[in-house]
């Protein structure tokens, strides 16, 4: 098996040539990036040699064939198109000129329905390449599409008696077909439009009530307290971003009055070096560092690199929006000083990869950080963040080193894969090793990942497997429990590498029923305990949901 230190190097080497001579063979960026990054990913699963070269000629082998399949569904699906066109039109060669022009317009009827199939009907019916057809097709086609919507169906249905009307030489019948195939795909339309629309409905009440359930958790100070603590694990950070995206969906000043508010906070408890500790407790109009009794082995923590990755992104939204002057130069001032506490106190330069934290087990806060432990996890979820911390730092501070050791980290990702689940581990262990500790971290790995780095040749497999395992009511239920988390990471996942879109519907019916009275949603289905970091996660699943383009 290749070391992953190798395969990282491999995937720098090769990433742009491949890219170039798929370019050149297709003609299609859209396609050769989709193609590069099939071919990346069955390398990452398939890879046994050592010697380069050879895995330089089984890179090209394998981006060969992938461009050789494709070029033979779209040769495959045209000779398809054609072949009803013609057949619709046979035997009228020298009629009259009206005859003709129905004929023709037949024929581009026919054509336009058979565009609306999905392309497994399509090559359904390609693969009756004489189109000596009976009546019995029709139920045999009903039965190979299965569990398709009816609109799908119906246009199936009149394709083939379209075409068995015209092989019977009867051209106006099936004009006649075309027409009331027009009709029906016209009803199912209107249909389908009044059914986006109630859906549309729904998302933006659901998002409307997630977003107050944040600012009624907000003080006067901009903090967000649960349960006697702010900020734990970063939850805080999550709203903000929620909130952005929910802002630039509906332009409610509230949400963004919100934002700015809760950045002043986190500034102004930022430590000198840059950094944040793991949560805080409010006393009178002070905020001190304080740790849940779930982390009472410790006596602080801090140096989180969620924390100072995630504010970079959220300084740097931020930055793109507010009109606010001092704002402005507050937030460049606050993220230089992260950036540069993450990347001197968290980075491995060995790999590229970063640490969790530093933890204290005996003493106060206030110690200095030399006395802290580092703690060395790396978490994937944790890097995947700090992807995009670092590239808005690039952007925001306009440091070039941010995007070199950004991509570094990307390029070292696939360490993260946990090649015998076919997942994203939770993390890497002290000795490099992959594991999925703790356990309901087990999926939010591999979807909020996906979302973050938004490769396809990464976390195609991946979120299909996340796909398998979700239940029919769209949950995620394991002996600990079901975790809401883990249904939103798989949503949020599949918006960036869509894979399976029926599980994607389970998966926001299961949100909704877990979405409580107050707007929060429930950590699990049984527990109505609800936290600011799921509320802004469902914002940015909504928001980008319903700004789609029908």
């Amino acid at each position: 098996m290749m070391k992953r230190e190798t395969w990282a190097d491999l995937f720098a080497a090769y990433q742009n040539p491949l890219y170039r001579y798929l370019y050149r063979m297709c003609g299609s960026r859209e396609v050769a990036e989709e193609l590069l990054q099939e071919t990346f990913y069955r390398a990452m699963l398939s890879f046994t040699l050592r010697d380069a070269k050879a895995v330089r000629a089984w890179l090209y082998k394998v981006a060969r064939h992938l461009y050789i399949d494709w070029l033979r569904r779209q040769t495959a699906e045209r000779k398809m198109v054609d072949s009803i066109c013609r057949l619709v039109g046979r035997g009228y060669a020298g009629g009259d000129p009206e005859t003709a022009y129905e004929q023709k317009e037949a024929a581009q009827t026919v054509e336009r329905i058979m565009r609306q199939l999905p392309e497994r009907m399509r090559t359904i019916l390609y693969l009756f390449p004489t189109f000596r057809l009976d009546r019995r097709l029709l139920g045999d086609a009903k039965a190979c599409e299965g569990g398709t919507d009816v609109k799908t169906r119906r246009l199936i249905s009149l394709v083939l008696c379209g075409m068995l009307l015209s092989g019977q030489g009867t051209v106006a019948l099936a004009g006649k077909w075309s027409r009331a195939g027009e009709a029906l795909v016209r009803k199912a339309d209107a249909a389908e439009e009044a059914n986006r629309r109630a859906i549309r409905s729904e998302r933006l009440q659901r998002l409307e009530r997630a977003a107050r359930f944040i600012l009624e958790r907000q003080d006067e100070h901009g903090a967000m307290n649960e349960s006697g603590y702010i900020n734990t694990d970063s939850n805080m950070l999550y709203a903000l971003m929620g909130l952005i995206q929910a802002y630039d969906l509906t332009r409610e000043s509230a949400y963004w009055r919100a934002v700015e508010r809760g950045l002043w906070w986190l500034m102004s408890v930022q430590t000198a070096e840059g950094d944040w500790h793991l949560s805080y407790r409010r006393e009178g109009d002070a905020y001190v560092p304080a740790l849940p009794g779930s982390y009472r082995r410790f006596a602080a923590i801090r140096g989180v690199d969620t924390t100072m990755a995630l504010f970079l992104y959220v300084a740097g939204e931020a930055d793109k929006r507010t009109k606010n002057r001092e704002l402005k130069a507050k937030l460049r001032q606050s993220a230089e000083r992260a950036y540069r506490f993450l990347v001197r106190h968290n980075l491995d330069e060995t790999d590229g990869l970063f640490w969790s934290s530093y933890q204290l087990r005996e003493g106060n806060a206030d110690t200095p950080l030399s006395g802290y432990r580092l703690y060395k996890v790396k978490y994937a979820a944790d890097n995947a963040e700090t992807y995009l911390g670092l590239r808005a730092a690039a952007d925001l501070l306009g440091d070039p080193r941010a995007d070199a050791i950004a991509e570094r980290l990307k390029r070292q990702f696939s360490r993260f894969v946990d090649r015998k689940k076919g997942v994203i581990a939770v993390m890497l262990d002290e000795r490099g090793e992959t594991a999925m500790r703790p356990a309901y971290a087990r999926w939010f790995a591999t979807g909020w990942s996906a979302w973050l780095l938004r490769e396809r040749w990464l976390f195609a497999q991946p979120l299909s497997v996340m796909a398998d395992h979700m239940d029919d009511s769209g949950a995620y239920r394991q002996w600990e429990g079901t975790f809401t988390l883990s249904t939103l990471a798989f949503l949020l996942g599949s918006q960036a590498v869509p894979v399976r879109p029926e599980r994607m519907r389970d998966g926001e019916r299961y949100l909704f029923s877990v979405q409580q009275p107050n707007g929060g949603l429930a950590d699990e289905a049984d527990v109505p305990s609800t936290y600011v970091n799921l509320a802004g996660m469902l914002l940015v699943y909504l928001s980008r949901e319903l700004a789609k383009k029908n």
